[in-house]
């Protein structure tokens, strides 16, 4: 008698063992799914964030940076990548955003650097057609300095902490990305005698600081 009751506890035992290792499977199973989960929404919104600020500077990434004897083509044909990834960015941007004041300046941004684009390409033309009197170490130097810029500006970009939040990522990519045309701005009005390059670079420094006033005050209302 004490035989069979010492074999139905073995099995008893045997028997809680067993479910308590299969629940414990379980829920490992389901943490380890859970965790997959989280980390795949996690690379989705990366990769979603991630797009809207690489494409601020992959037309630049595309054109080999211009240092020539004639820095007012220069500052032109080097800006031109530069509207396009905005115009990129924002075009982006409306394909998700329902903030009534990133529209707007998603689709001012659009309007005027497209306009911008179009004007540069026709000077540069005119530009090209013409002598240049600036010294070999003025062109030299501001090649150089305005290359910095850039660089400098994609770094900063790079270390954009993304959030998956198309605005937010945005605005966080556009202020270093406008600060940088208007840095490469006021570098040309150190060293430019052209006229037409003096209004430009002050339309732009003038234009993209107002705007990044406009999305510094966004931004404090979204964070």
């Amino acid at each position: 008698m004490n035989k069979i009751k010492t074999i139905i506890t073995i099995f008893i035992i045997s028997v809680a063992a067993l479910l308590i290792i299969s629940c414990s499977e379980k829920n490992a199973s389901a943490s380890a799914e859970e965790a997959n989960n989280m980390d795949h929404s996690a690379h989705t919104a990366h990769k979603a964030g991630s797009e809207i600020v690489d494409l601020m500077h992959q037309p630049m990434m595309e054109q080999p940076f211009q240092k020539t004897a004639n820095i007012d083509a220069d500052f032109l044909f080097n800006m031109i990548p530069h509207h396009k990834g905005a115009i990129l960015s924002s075009q982006k941007l409306l394909e998700t955003t329902k903030n009534e004041k990133l529209i707007e300046l998603a689709n001012n941004i659009i309007a005027e650097q497209d306009k911008e684009v179009l004007e540069f390409d026709e000077l540069i033309k005119e530009l090209n057609a013409k002598n240049t009197d600036y010294s070999d170490v003025d062109t030299e130097a501001i090649g150089n300095d305005m290359q910095l810029i850039m660089d400098n500006m994609m770094a900063d970009m790079s270390s954009i902490e993304i959030t998956g939040d198309n605005d937010i990522d945005f605005i966080r990519g556009m202020i270093p990305h406008h600060q940088a045309a208007i840095d490469v701005s006021k570098k040309i009005l150190e060293y430019t005698k052209d006229e037409k390059i003096k209004e430009i670079a002050n339309r732009i420094i003038t234009a993209q600081e107002k705007e990044i006033e406009d999305m510094n005050n966004m931004i404090n209302s979204m964070i």
